[in-house]
């Protein structure tokens, strides 16, 4: 799937090249707009093939498994988001009232959280992680979700209270900020020493390096903004 993720942008852009016409899968293109997602939708199956995440004598028909799993991408939600979301434009589209999440959450067929269960039950029964924005890379954001997915399982983290309603955005009650930017998201994949461990030292490094790179590059542009908002006011 992730594969053909790839494929899949690199050719609509080719094709539209052709025409003279230009794709991008930018995650913000337009201040006005919501933003584009990469959302991933996955669930987890045992050597029978039977979805490990469904519990038909649960009350909402998650098993424990799931809550686990759940619980252990809250947790590390701050360094899945510096590998989900590896650009400055990235964190454009992690805004408030945009369907797109600006806190460490999950809910029932909820689209402003970060972790979204689907109605679907029984063979059906997955997650839906909107964490990810269009441009990211596939490969390391499901490589995060499932190193802190699995954590989860292992340590039996429980996560917080499901989101209930639409107000998340004004009242997020114990649910932590997401990264507003990318330093500082980078800043959190650093500190978490079993994600470091687990992607090694050699890629740890130059990712890093190359996100840090971007970031300055942009701190140091003058946007159009600015220009607007500053140049006759001083």
């Amino acid at each position: 799937m992730n594969r053909s993720r790839n494929f899949y942008r690199t050719s609509i852009k080719e094709i539209l090249s052709q025409k003279g016409w230009h794709a991008t899968f930018m995650s913000k293109t337009d201040e006005q707009l919501s933003g584009s997602g990469g959302h991933f939708h996955l669930s987890l199956l045992d050597k029978e093939n039977k979805n490990i995440f469904s519990d038909e004598k649960a009350s909402d028909g998650l098993s424990d498994i799931a809550r686990w799993f759940i619980g252990g991408q809250i947790r590390h939600a701050d360094a899945i988001c510096a590998l989900a979301n590896g650009t400055v434009n990235s964190y454009k589209r992690l805004v408030s009232n945009s369907f797109a999440p600006v806190y460490a959450s999950w809910g029932y067929e909820h689209r402003s959280t970060m972790i979204r269960i689907p109605h679907g039950r029984d063979k059906k029964t997955h997650i839906e992680s909107r964490l990810p924005g269009a441009d990211t890379n596939p490969y390391l954001a499901m490589a995060g979700t499932l190193l802190a997915g699995l954590d989860g399982i292992r340590n039996k983290i429980e996560p917080p209270v499901p989101v209930a309603g639409t107000d998340i955005y004004r009242n997020p009650g114990q649910h932590s900020r997401l990264p507003k930017r990318l330093d500082v998201a980078i800043d959190a994949l650093l500190s978490n020493k079993m994600f470091t461990n687990f992607f090694g030292s050699c890629f740890i490094d130059r990712y890093v390096a190359l996100r840090l790179h971007e970031f300055e590059r942009y701190e140091h542009t003058i946007s159009d903004w600015e220009r607007k908002e500053y140049f006759h006011l001083f």
